[in-house]
């Protein structure tokens, strides 16, 4: 295996033409700036892996979502299903990611969608956090993956070495323990993403998680990953990335900081919870400190200590996410305890938050309306309970009972309902 050197002659060509002035790129030169050059691919059904040059799709695309969508017009047809081994699934983060530039830790991940209804189509999911820079620090601008492994595996990818790491003791570890166990055994520092029970078990609302709260949801790739054998991707870079113009960056980059310094995003103030002194309730009450994603200056996250569920974090829009759920909290639990052990538990079993919002209120309807019934491991009459959120996320999650009509999402089990 031949590795591909950011100074040999095989580095990605870049003859981009824009007129930006943030001193990513250079006009017309032949010098893969803010690039690193390489793609990695990884077959899990041949357990390989092989390093591509970036450069047919770096010239072409500004971002992540460019080069994902291309490697699906190329290599995927359109009756290839998001359970088959043949679908793609697509790591890219863009130019700017793991740079000085503000909110540069972001991730696009591209794939067919179990989610999307009625039928599976390509489409994308962001994320957050710091896996996305680390991909770059280790070389590559994307990583594919594709096939299906025989056995559970996870996989290591250590700058210019990848192992396939045999995963099956981790079935049925939620995505904080998952976690917690790869960084022992491989690396303190790795940045990791991966999936939960959720996952495993295919339910289409299935997310990719990444340390407690860095979530691609919405799509249901972490039902992809889990039908790919795919428990988690540790990953461990400490090469740089090039930049044409370090200091017109860092100015620009400031410049944007100083516009973006009034985002009411900052210290939750986009939007008001249902009513305001619930807001200063909750916070008080649960939040240790605010952090944020790798080089973001809005720090919308909220480190989270919830006695009963454990530490997370929640970004401001989890609990808008949540709100509409939540208006059917009626009953003598407190409702935000109830929110805080929602996301906590949700996220821990791989599970997309904006989906289960809308399951409760479907749910809701359907028992008012009386087409569902109360059962034991869902107590539809006591919606707005612990007990309900609780029992709920975990029948999706595991597919037992009627979570295994609800992993399914609205849509398709509004068909049989």
């Amino acid at each position: 295996m031949r590795f591909l050197s950011r100074e040999s002659g095989m580095c990605a060509v870049v003859s981009c033409k824009c007129t930006w002035s943030c001193g990513i790129w250079r006009s017309k030169v032949n010098v893969a700036y803010g690039w690193t050059g390489k793609i990695l691919r990884v077959d899990l059904t041949e357990r390989a892996w092989s390093v591509e040059p970036s450069g047919k799709y770096v010239d072409r695309f500004i971002g992540g979502i460019g080069i994902g969508l291309m490697v699906f017009w190329e290599e995927v047809g359109p009756l290839v299903g998001a359970f088959d081994p043949d679908n793609r699934l697509v790591f890219a983060p863009g130019p700017l990611t793991g740079t000085l530039a503000p909110a540069s830790g972001r991730l696009e991940i591209i794939s067919k969608s179990p989610l999307n209804y009625p039928t599976e189509t390509v489409t994308r999911s962001g994320m957050g956090g710091f896996w996305g820079p680390e991909l770059k620090y280790a070389g590559y601008d994307a990583l594919i993956v594709q096939g299906r492994a025989d056995n559970w595996v996870s996989l290591w990818i250590n700058n210019d070495r990848v192992v396939f790491i045999d995963s099956k003791d981790y079935i049925g570890e939620d995505t904080y323990s998952t976690q917690a166990k790869l960084r022992k055994e491989l690396d303190p520092q790795a940045r990791i993403l991966c999936i939960g029970p959720a996952g495993e078990n295919l339910s289409r609302l299935a997310a990719i998680v990444s340390e407690t709260s860095f979530v691609s949801g919405k799509s249901g790739f972490g039902a992809v990953m889990g039908s790919k054998r795919l428990k988690a991707i540790a990953v461990r870079g400490t090469e740089g990335i090039r930049i044409f113009d370090p200091g017109r960056l860092a100015r620009v980059s400031k410049e944007v900081r100083r516009l973006s310094g009034r985002d009411p995003m900052r210290e939750w103030t986009s939007r008001t919870f249902i009513n305001p002194e619930s807001q200063r309730t909750f916070l008080n009450k649960y939040r240790k400190q605010n952090t944020s994603c790798f080089g973001c200056h809005v720090a919308c996250f909220a480190y989270l200590r919830v006695p009963e569920a454990g530490e997370s974090q929640m970004h401001c829009l989890n609990y808008y996410y949540f709100s509409p759920a939540t208006k059917y909290y009626g009953h003598s639990l407190d409702r935000d305890q109830a929110v805080a052990d929602s996301i906590v538990l949700a996220n821990r079993l791989g599970l997309d938050t904006t989906s289960i919002a809308g399951m409760v209120k479907f749910l809701s309807d359907l028992y008012q309306a009386g087409r569902i019934a109360p059962q034991p491991e869902l107590p539809v009459d006591k919606v707005g309970s612990r007990e309900f959120i609780q029992k709920l996320l975990s029948a999706i999650a595991t597919r037992k009972g009627i979570g295994s009509l609800l992993s399914e999402g609205a849509p398709r089990a509004a068909d049989h309902i």
